[in-house]
């Protein structure tokens, strides 16, 4: 596994420079920061060119990769420098394209209207979150202050209707986060990519998970890929009883009434659910109940870096973990899905993981 670091220009893709950290790391799968240390002496550049090369004087316009291979796995756009002269080191700060989105309109300057409507219909909420995109990073192709290299998925066409007016001054990070919360909404991850010699981003939207190669590890009793493992069983949030409150009030209020038979002692509870009336109202409380009658099992751990193939890691990839003589674990399969992973520049060996835990099944003891 040979890595690197390389800083390209924004706007076209370019790569500018190979460059060799002394330290720091990256995070992918949120809007955090994230930081590379240099030798200021073992990077060689003047002044000026290193202020050119690094964007000094243009926040954004300059992208730091992580590349693995060749193939690059973390895009960050540079956003603050710190020098320490009495260390020698020079601190560069990069962060994940959705920060741009944060800090931008579906237009830009000029581009508002007192009546500016964006309403788009007839698109599935993927292919409204594609729309969105376009007009967040995409459409002033012309505009050399504005466009980014980002490959875009068509849009998909559906029932599902969105609109907003240009009044509501609405950043874009807020539209994005409102199609994600959506009941369906998709997911969205920004995929680092070389294509062609030239660095980009490839928009991923969710159906309405993210999906992935998957892998799968063994935990037993001898030597293990996983690193710093750790499970967690929450019982706190176990109910064995559910009313579910409907439309109306005082003797005329609707209320469903769900037990759940067999469960450990009683602890009940109550969920609101306002205009629903008789059977839809019972369903609704049942499936809320039964997200809630067992304690919630959570594992989180990094993996060693040959366990898996680092070129192939996406957000939404399934860590499938057999465990089979563990001293602590159940034997049986268990899946994890990647909401993010991460690398330290001191243990380039350790990939670290964000995980959602979907379900185990554990074999019965005996």
């Amino acid at each position: 596994m040979v890595s690197k670091t390389v800083i390209w220009e924004t706007r076209t893709g370019v790569e500018l420079e190979v460059v060799e950290a002394s330290g720091g790391g990256f995070e992918r799968g949120r809007v955090t920061d994230s930081q590379h240390v240099f030798q200021i002496d073992a990077l060689g550049l003047s002044p000026a060119d290193r202020i050119e090369l690094f964007g000094e004087e243009a926040p954004r316009d300059r992208v730091l990769s992580h590349l693995v291979d060749d193939v690059p796995i973390y895009h960050g756009l540079i956003l603050d420098w710190d020098y320490d002269d009495a260390a020698g080191t020079y601190t560069v700060t990069h962060t994940d394209l959705r920060e741009l989105i944060s800090g931008r309109f579906l237009y830009g300057i000029g581009g508002y209207h007192k009546d500016g409507l964006f309403l788009w219909e007839g698109l599935s909420w993927r292919g409204i979150m594609a729309r969105a995109l376009y007009y967040l990073l995409r459409y002033e192709v012309g505009n050399n202050n504005w466009a980014v290299p980002v490959r875009l998925p068509a849009e998909e066409a559906g029932v599902e209707k969105f609109e907003t007016w240009c009044y509501e001054m609405r950043l874009g990070e807020s539209i994005i986060s409102d199609i994600e919360a959506r009941p369906g909404g998709p997911d969205l991850d920004f995929q680092p990519e070389k294509i062609v010699g030239k660095y980009g981003w490839e928009a991923r939207i969710g159906s309405p998970f993210l999906t992935g190669p998957d892998f799968e590890v063994t935990l037993g009793a001898e030597l293990s890929p996983l690193k710093g493992l750790q499970i967690k069983r929450r019982g706190r949030g176990v109910y064995t009883g559910m009313f579910g409150i409907g439309d109306g009030s005082e003797q005329r209020l609707e209320v469903a009434q769900v037990p759940q038979p067999i469960g450990p002692l009683a602890r009940d509870g109550k969920v609101t659910f306002k205009s629903d009336v008789g059977d839809v109202l019972y369903q609704r409380t049942r499936g809320y109940l039964d997200a809630r009658v067992a304690p919630t099992v959570s594992w989180s751990f990094n993996l060693d870096a040959s366990a898996i193939d680092l070129t192939q890691l996406r957000i939404g990839s399934l860590i499938g973990v057999n465990a089979n003589g563990h001293r602590f674990a159940r034997d049986g399969y268990s899946e994890h899905r990647v909401l993010g992973f991460g690398m330290d520049l001191a243990d380039q060996n350790t990939v670290k993981l964000t995980l959602e835990t979907l379900g185990t099944g554990e074999a019965e003891d005996g």
